[in-house]
This record gives C-alpha cells, sequence and structure tokens, in this order.
C-alpha cells in the first residue's frame, strides 16, 4: 500500500512531525517480509516526487532521497545501496540518505516502495 504523496509545506509539516515521533518513539520498520535484493524497474505508475534543478553536469549527480513515514532508514538506505550500487549516507532522524547516482538509478528509486521524494543536493535555488 503506498501513502499519499505530499509536496511543498505539507512535506515540511509531515518531516517535522517525523522527527519528533522518532526522537519520542523510535520506529523499526520491520515487516517481517523477506528482503528484496533485485532492483525495480523505471517507469512505474506511482514514481516519487523528484524536486529541484539538476546542477551537477556529472554522470553522477548528488541527490537526497527521503523515505516515507515509518521507514527503518538505516536498513533501507542499506538495502538500496546493495542492490543499487552507491555508497548513501543516512539520515535517521528525518528517515532518508544522500548518495550520488546516475539518472537510471534515480528513476528506480523513484519507484521503491519505501522512497517518499528524490532530490537534487546542488541546486540554483536558495533554501527557503
Amino acid at each position: 500500500m503506498h501513502l499519499a504523496r505530499l509536496t511543498g509545506s505539507r512535506v515540511r509539516l509531515v518531516v517535522g512531525v517525523m522527527c519528533v515521533a522518532l526522537t519520542v518513539v523510535g520506529c523499526t520498520g520491520e515487516s517481517g517480509a523477506e528482503e528484496r535484493t533485485d532492483p525495480v524497474e523505471p517507469g512505474c505508475a506511482d514514481p516519487a516526487q523528484l524536486s529541484g534543478d539538476r546542477v551537477d553536469p556529472s554522470p553522477t549527480p548528488s541527490y537526497v532521497v527521503l523515505f516515507l513515514v515509518g521507514t527503518d532508514a538505516q536498513r533501507e538506505a542499506n538495502r538500496l545501496a546493495r542492490v543499487y550500487g552507491f555508497t548513501a549516507e543516512v539520515y535517521t532522524i528525518t528517515p532518508g540518505f544522500s548518495a550520488r547516482f546516475d539518472d537510471d538509478v534515480r528513476e528506480r528509486l523513484r519507484c521503491e516502495d519505501s522512497v517518499h521524494s528524490v532530490t537534487y543536493s546542488q541546486t540554483n535555488t536558495p533554501p527557503p
């Protein structure tokens, strides 16, 4: 089941609530299901939001990937890094990670059930 994708100020609100909730109660996100080790196909029906503009001209620009609420960031980032072959810097308070990967991996990650959004980490837009 997919949770609704959020945008704009709602994302900031959800991230703030997640930070408080994870700090107070913690969350493992473990479902007991067997861990998938194969990459998903790009071009799914409901890809995660892609934000920002590509500024980095390298074939592997840097991205920030945020997970859906309830995802164990460390476990899922490690799984995705193994499946797609990148090195992730994991964030646990706001569940997600940053990493460098190519366009194909970006599109595949957007189709992962655990991914809420993917954002270029280097943009021309100043922070709010």
